[in-house]
């Protein structure tokens, strides 16, 4: 608390920016004013402005006055300049997870841990921090994020390297038993990311008996794909039996767990799963959310299970049986509600079928998935011709989206 609050003190309150909101205010009633006091007394323009004054004068000593008020209540000592800096442009800091910008030189209190992270253009990585204290001593720190305790004034200059080239590995197995898992796309608060930012995120599980590294397959909303980078396995590894948590908040330069797209706030979001293998797209998972309450999350009732449901308690990186359900939602009545001239879009024959279905859209690109009628997903994938020649008879049901909307049609097999 003291650190953001230090930190907020020298960059959130601007005093030049409060000066001019109210010059600007004691302009526009500047002349109703002055009818005021011609009507009464001359000093009353004298009152007015000592008063404009004072507030001016209030707002200029405002940071010093927060300064000494934390001071005094924390018993906090001296406080020292340290000047941040890096060799290239476009690079922005984060001190102690507040959000990073390019300006966050200034004065921090000793005492309290500063801890400085960089957020750096695509074509560079951090090499390492030089800090040089008042005395002219110098030391190098490699490392992503760098704790300080001040006992001097610092400066802390951050030298970069030339970033390797982004490569993305070819896939020669299909990644099956990985699962979209929870989501949230409201997050006030349920789990911050590296820079201390509330982004909304989509968690993954694996229930192999061996960690999977995802580089190279592709997370995907409606509109929007993102595959995983590789020479990053320490970070895009998931566990046997674990999760990974990615951020969607259009902030791909912050790593590999940082989404190029957002979540729906307000609407529905379908979340896919996709790898490519031999030049053939596979969807190994996906659900659709409901839209969701501030806080709220949505995932499946167990890790990996077909049955989904809204959490008032999330679980990100935690076995989704913690959590708190709210309603449970079958994956097969997951279905947008869709006029009647608009189901008629769709058609699937023949059904009853006894090997296999077309599916008929006026789209060239379609995605479906089967279930049994219980629930459990038995097939997905793209394209038009979904074969059921080693499926069991029985009734099925086949979600197809395609032009933006979600349908499902029951189909008989023989």
């Amino acid at each position: 608390m003291v650190a953001i609050s230090t930190d907020s003190k020298n960059y959130t309150f601007r005093y030049e920016r409060v000066k001019e909101f109210s010059d600007s205010l004691k302009s526009l009633i500047a002349n109703e004013w002055n009818y005021h006091a011609d009507r009464w007394w001359d000093w009353w323009h004298w009152g007015w402005d000592d008063r404009c004054n004072n507030m001016n004068n209030w707002f200029k000593n405002r940071p010093a006055n927060v300064v000494n008020h934390l001071k005094s209540y924390f018993n906090l000592k001296s406080q020292y300049d340290v000047t941040v800096m890096a060799d290239c442009d476009g690079a922005k800091f984060s001190v102690n997870g507040c959000p990073s910008t390019e300006k966050v030189s200034g004065k921090y209190f000793s005492g309290v841990v500063l801890n400085l992270g960089a957020s750096l253009p695509s074509d560079k990585s951090i090499n390492y921090w030089l800090i040089v204290d008042s005395n002219g001593g110098e030391r190098q720190m490699y490392s992503e994020t760098i704790d300080l305790d001040l006992t001097s004034d610092l400066v802390v200059k951050l030298f970069t390297k030339d970033a390797e080239p982004t490569t993305y590995p070819e896939r020669t197995v299909s990644a099956t038993g990985l699962y979209v898992n929870e989501i949230m796309p409201r997050n006030r608060g349920s789990l911050s990311d590296e820079t201390g930012y509330f982004p909304a995120w989509i968690e993954f599980y694996n229930d192999n008996n061996a960690a999977v590294d995802m580089a190279g397959l592709y997370i995907m909303s409606e509109k929007s794909e993102y595959q995983i980078p590789g020479g990053h396995s320490e970070l895009t590894t998931i566990p046997a039996k674990g999760h990974l948590v990615f951020y969607a908040d259009n902030k791909p330069d912050l790593g590999p767990l940082h989404l190029p797209f957002t979540l729906k706030e307000d609407k529905e979001n379908a979340i896919y799963l996709g790898e490519v293998i031999g030049g053939t797209a596979n969807y190994l998972d996906w659900f659709e959310a409901p839209e969701l309450k501030k806080n709220q999350s949505f995932g499946r009732s167990t890790d990996g299970a077909e049955s989904l449901v809204i959490f008032t308690t999330s679980t990100p990186y935690a076995s989704n049986a913690s959590g708190v359900a709210a309603a449970e939602l079958p994956i097969y009545t997951l279905v947008a509600e869709i006029e009647a001239d608009e189901k008629a879009a769709v058609n699937v024959f023949p059904n009853p079928t006894a090997d296999y279905v077309t599916i008929d859209c006026g789209s060239q690109f379609v995605k479906y998935m089967l279930y049994t009628i219980a629930g459990r997903k038995v097939l997905s994938g793209v394209g038009k011709d979904v074969g059921l020649t080693n499926l069991p008879s029985g009734i099925y049901i086949l979600q197809v989206y395609s032009n933006d909307l979600l349908q499902s049609v029951k189909v008989i097999k023989k």
